[in-house]
């Protein structure tokens, strides 16, 4: 089983990915601010992360920057 990991800070954008990797192949988990994403990083181990650039707090490129740290 694939897992992904999706920051992101609109409701309505998790909400669609949820709708689209309905899938028992994937399981995808939500994080709504690059902090939680952090804190999830150890416990999921995501295959693939995706995430919105433009979030208050630490945003995008800022939390992949240190997901690769």
């Amino acid at each position: 089983m694939e897992k992904l990991l999706l920051i992101d800070d609109e409701v309505d954008v998790q909400y669609s990915f949820r709708r689209i990797f309905d899938s028992p192949e994937v399981q995808l988990h939500t994080a709504s601010t690059g902090e939680d994403g952090l804190r999830m990083i150890g416990q999921v181990r995501p295959d693939l992360v995706i995430t919105d650039l433009r979030m208050a707090g630490l945003n995008g490129l800022e939390t992949l920057r240190r997901i690769r740290q």
